[in-house]
């Protein structure tokens, strides 16, 4: 079984909603990717853009809070945007 080296499987980038567009239009030009969505997950309290061949995923709390987005909220309280996984 062979295994994939020097590639990175998947980072998850936290930011506030009203900031995660221009996030997108960065990271696209920085690492020359491209990124689908945005996705609502209003299930999750989420909005996602990822992009399937760099591995990177811009993830947003939405407003109305859920169980999973409640530590997404917490989080950019403590840390503020950037790597979360």
């Amino acid at each position: 079984m062979t295994q994939n080296t020097k590639h990175v499987d998947h980072v998850f980038w936290i930011c506030k909603l009203e900031n995660q567009e221009r996030y997108v239009r960065q990271l696209a030009a920085i690492c020359d990717a491209e990124f689908h969505g945005p996705v609502d997950r209003p299930d999750l309290g989420t909005r996602i853009y990822i992009s399937w061949r760099s591995g990177l995923e811009i993830i947003a709390p939405l407003e109305e809070t859920t169980i999973y987005s409640k530590s997404l909220k917490d989080q950019l309280a403590a840390r503020g945007r950037g790597f979360l996984a």
